[in-house]
């Protein structure tokens, strides 16, 4: 997340002079929960803005891998299914059960240009000329280096139902952090 803002920026400017060909970028998120559901909308809304005033350019294509049998798993049905058809109508392509396993670099033989692939546990591979990762969060070393607050298990902060830290009063978290 640290390096994100300068790389969005450099995609940007990659999507605005560098296809103008007859084939659009490849965008692919890897992560199916909310973070990278909501950051594949931003990014290709952005984008197709960007598209739009710079002419002659096509907008990226955008697809989402997700190892889960569906998007937005800890999410209730009703969400989930509006999440879909929203995802659908903005013709974002899912793939479900597609936890990618490695990633590879190779050389189209016809082209001669560099290919990148995704290489899933299904066995599909997907090309892509950008890949953003958004899987699950991990917990910041400097939580429990630098902070006296009590962390849970996996070295998130420990909250009570108010959001509230467990040991040291009016501090509260949210998001990645707890």
């Amino acid at each position: 997340i640290n390096s994100f803002s300068e790389r969005w920026n450099d995609i940007r400017r990659r999507i605005q002079v560098g296809h103008r060909e007859s084939t659009p970028s490849e965008i692919v998120v890897v992560g199916g929960g909310a973070g990278g559901i909501e950051l594949a909308l931003a990014m290709q809304y952005q984008l197709n803005k960007d598209c739009e005033q710079h002419g002659n350019v096509l907008p990226p294509r955008f697809t989402i891998l997700t190892r889960g049998d569906d998007i937005l798993s800890s999410h209730n049905p009703r969400v989930r299914r509006t999440f879909r058809k929203l995802l659908n109508d903005r013709k974002v392509k899912v793939f479900p059960n597609s936890a990618v396993e490695k990633t590879v670099v190779r050389k189209n033989g016809v082209t001669k240009k560099k290919e990148n692939l995704l290489v899933c546990s299904s066995g599909d591979s997907f090309s892509y000329d950008e890949c953003i990762w958004c899987t699950t969060a991990a917990a910041q070393k400097w939580l429990e280096t630098d902070t006296s607050l009590e962390l849970d298990k996996d070295g998130f902060i420990a909250l009570q139902d108010t959001l509230e830290s467990t040991n040291t009063p009016d501090v509260f978290a949210a998001g990645d952090v707890a």
